[in-house]
């Protein structure tokens, strides 16, 4: 099979491409299509899971917080528009120790400087507050908590799900169980070899996540630099070296 689609292709159907499908057929009246080697939602990419936390108020830096609200009112008008739940509003609460190991340097007073900054609405709560309200941390003397009472956390797969569902209803199409083996770029297009044959278009979007090496090769490694990312801290008798 050889195809042409005279607008754009978006590879990888997780929350960033059914996001990237879903607002590029509004821009382009339906001239789009989204390519999957699944199912989306499935289990095998990093949409994967019952839920994920958002916030106004980022604590890696205050150029987010823009973007953090303009999300917030996509998931609403995605809800609106769906049967889908997506946001779960029950707040988010930092709390900073000064005895808490491994706390990624300033992160609460970052998160306090941009919710300041962009106007976010916040609470601000000594160890008393705490622990009347949240009795479930075990909250010290010098603990202090800031809390954000309009955001909680998203149901990504559910997003996922309303994303493409509403990408179809303005015009896009979607083609599941296919994979892009390799891309070909040329000027001002791009050629997509898949398990169905071949595709001609002026523009892809990637968003293939884990796989973007192998379909990228080199090119993605000169683009991209890969970090670690620490998820929990805690204490022990270990030394590191014996690890």
């Amino acid at each position: 099979m050889s195809d042409t689609y005279d607008a754009v292709v978006v590879v990888g159907l997780g929350a960033m491409g059914s996001a990237a499908l879903l607002h590029l057929a509004k821009a382009r009246r339906g001239r789009v299509l989204g390519i999957d080697r699944f199912e989306p939602p499935h289990s095998f990419g990093s949409t994967h899971g019952e839920t994920r936390i958002t916030r106004e108020a980022l604590g890696k830096g205050p150029i987010y917080a823009k973007l953090l609200a303009r999300s917030h009112e996509l998931w609403s008008e995605i809800e609106a528009k769906s049967e889908e739940s997506v946001f779960v509003n029950c707040g988010y609460l930092v709390i900073d120790s000064s005895t808490r190991v491994g706390e990624p340097e300033n992160y609460f007073h970052q998160c306090l400087n941009a919710a300041e900054e962009f106007g976010v609405e916040h609470e601000l709560l000594d160890a008393v507050d705490m622990r009347s309200r949240f009795p479930q941390f075990a909250t010290l003397d010098d603990d202090i908590g800031y809390l954000e009472r309009q955001s909680g956390f998203l149901r990504p797969e559910g997003a996922v799900r309303a994303q493409l569902e509403m990408a179809i209803r303005e015009g896009a199409n979607i083609r599941n169980h296919v994979q892009v083996l390799g891309i070909d770029m040329h000027h001002r297009a791009a050629t997509l070899h898949t398990t169905e044959g071949r595709i001609e278009t002026e523009k892809a979007v990637i968003a293939v996540g884990p796989w973007i090496n192998d379909l990228l090769g080199t090119a993605s490694r000169n683009i991209h630099t890969i970090y670690p990312q620490a998820v929990y801290w805690f204490a022990t008798d270990v030394e590191p070296d014996q690890c």
